[in-house]
């Protein structure tokens, strides 16, 4: 049995636990999980940033957290809001607009199952190896909890593509999730976010046999994906929602980067963005200033 199947069943549960706390609109939830930590954990945790780390004001925060919670102190949402509101208030910088409570909270709710990230790099190899892609294929990209840019998340994945790509977001991959409804395999056009083909697979000693097996299937996808030559397009925006403002150049933002801010509700505006008709207040002005 491979470390990855011995790992699958707890990787689902941890999926599972983030999930309810990460979907809960109060926090009611996740508040309570963080009050109810071990000492010895939030220590641990605490101990990650550095009293000198003024350049991450998050891992700042993150620290005089872990000091309120060793204290005695029963953390609240209230209290987070009120902390983060003063720092701003001090500062000509708006640090964490985009970091919400489970965002900041994260490494202390999360268990960090250690060897995750491990298991499932071992894992692409092997499926690598087994349908013979070690010419074409990259390295297996894994993202494990805490998400690809550290904002922490309630799943994990892996894909693999044809390393003619400069980077995973523009290929076609055999792509495996774990979420809180467990382990499916995919055929994911990522470029397009289109799933191709999909199957779900149940824990269990021949799970691998299984994912392998998926993604044979779909062995010349992956090879011929890197020899495409036409140009490909995608639309990119909200679905059903209003866009109250994105103005940025596109030598300052790529798609992937303006789409993530879509999906987050991050309002951006460049700072060279001049004002409406004849006003001397620029927009950037409005949106800085405004709450």
């Amino acid at each position: 049995m491979s470390n990855f199947t011995e790992l699958l069943p707890e990787i689902i549960a941890e999926a599972q636990r983030l999930n309810q706390l990460h979907k809960d609109s109060t926090e009611q939830s996740l508040f309570n999980e963080l009050n109810n930590l071990d000492s010895k954990h939030i220590e641990k945790v605490r101990n990650r940033y550095s009293k000198a780390d003024k350049g991450r004001p998050v891992n700042n925060l993150r620290r005089e957290i872990g000091d309120l919670l060793l204290s005695g102190t029963k953390f609240t949402k209230e209290e987070l809001e009120t902390i983060i509101e003063e720092r701003e208030n001090g500062s000509e910088k708006q640090s964490y607009k985009s970091w919400g409570s489970y965002s900041i909270l994260f490494p202390y709710i999360s268990m960090n199952i250690p060897g995750v990230k491990k298991a499932l790099q071992e894992l692409g190899n092997r499926i690598i190896q087994s349908l013979r892609l070690e010419s074409i294929a990259a390295r297996p990209k894994v993202v494990n909890f805490n998400g690809p840019r550290s904002f922490g998340t309630d799943h994990v994945w892996m894909a693999i593509y044809n390393n003619k790509h400069a980077k995973q977001t523009t290929a076609i991959q055999l792509f495996l999730l774990i979420d809180h409804a467990g382990l499916s395999c995919h055929l994911y056009d990522r470029f397009l976010d289109q799933k191709l083909q999909s199957i779900t697979i149940g824990s269990g000693e021949a799970v691998e046999e299984e994912i392998i097996r998926f993604f044979s299937e779909f062995r010349e996808a992956i090879i011929e994906d890197g020899e495409r030559k036409e140009i490909r397009q995608k639309n990119i925006g909200v679905q059903g929602a209003k866009v109250y403002k994105i103005s940025h150049g596109v030598k300052d933002f790529n798609l992937q980067e303006i789409q993530y801010c879509i999906d987050h509700n991050i309002v951006v505006i460049h700072k060279e963005t001049k004002g409406l008709a004849r006003e001397n207040k620029t927009q950037y002005d409005d949106f800085t200033n405004a709450k």
